[in-house]
């Protein structure tokens, strides 16, 4: 079985409407091609229990044209992790006179790692071509 290493997207147009399909090792997801908005989501068990539970009939036209709006709209956004809670500190939670109190955590890291590799423009590689 070949695994995800990285998700795939690709365009496709439903509805006379551009999507970007997004598939990752999570699930699928659905976003209008150019929108910043949040897409809408789903998991590869929902992705199965959809198409085996699936219409029997064509969807009508005013099915396609809700699911279109309700993407134009955006999905949910996506809740941070949770942060810990801080440690209690020593003495029963009182802090002792004259002591700074405790640094905040740090900020919690992003929930899903984005690995940039940055292609050299055109110009770069002639650059680099004529130095050598």
């Amino acid at each position: 079985m070949q695994k995800f290493t990285r998700a795939l997207t690709r365009e496709i147009e439903v509805g006379g409407e551009r999507l970007a399909v997004t598939l990752s090792e999570e699930g699928m997801s659905f976003r209008v091609v150019g929108s910043r908005k949040p897409p809408h989501e789903m998991t590869w068990a929902a992705c199965l229990v959809a198409c085996t539970q699936g219409h029997e009939q064509p969807l009508s036209h005013d099915q396609l044209e809700t699911a279109v709006k309700a993407l134009r709209a955006g999905g949910k956004e996506r809740p941070e992790k949770e942060k810990p809670a801080p440690p209690e500190p020593a003495g029963g939670g009182q802090e002792a006179v004259g002591h700074a109190p405790p640094a905040p955590p740090p900020p919690a890291a992003h929930p899903e790692p984005h690995h940039h590799v940055h292609e050299p423009t055109s110009a770069e590689r002639i650059t680099r071509e004529e130095t050598r």
